[in-house]
C-alpha cells in the first residue's frame, strides 16, 4: 500500500513538472532584475509580451541550472492553470527534450 502511494505521488510530481512543457506556451521572459547566481531554487519577477500586451509574471528557475538565454531574456513555459506563473527552461532540460544542441 505504501509503495503504491509513493509511486502515485512520484507520478503526480513528475506530471506537475512536465505539464507546462506539454500544454503551456513558450515565451522569452525579460527579468525585472539580473538573475542571481545561486544553487537554490529562484523565484523572480519578469515580464513578456504577447500580441503587444505586456504580461507580468513570477518565474521559477530550478536550482543550480543554467537557463536557456537569448541575451538578457530567458526561455520559459507559461503554466496553463496559473498564467501568472512561469517555469524557466534550463539547458539540461532543453537538451533532454532535443530542443538545444
Amino acid at each position: 500500500m505504501l509503495a503504491l502511494l509513493l509511486l502515485l505521488e512520484g507520478r503526480r510530481a513528475l506530471l506537475r513538472e512536465l505539464n507546462p512543457l506539454r500544454h503551456g506556451m513558450l515565451v522569452w521572459l525579460t527579468p525585472n532584475a539580473p538573475l542571481p547566481e545561486t544553487k537554490q531554487e529562484t523565484v523572480f519577477a519578469a515580464h513578456y509580451y504577447r500580441q503587444d500586451v505586456k504580461y507580468e509574471v513570477q518565474a521559477r528557475a530550478r536550482p543550480g541550472r543554467a537557463p536557456v538565454r537569448n541575451g538578457e531574456k530567458v526561455l520559459a513555459a507559461v503554466v496553463p492553470s496559473r498564467p501568472t506563473w512561469v517555469r524557466v527552461i534550463d539547458e539540461d532540460l532543453a537538451k533532454t527534450l532535443g530542443w538545444y544542441a
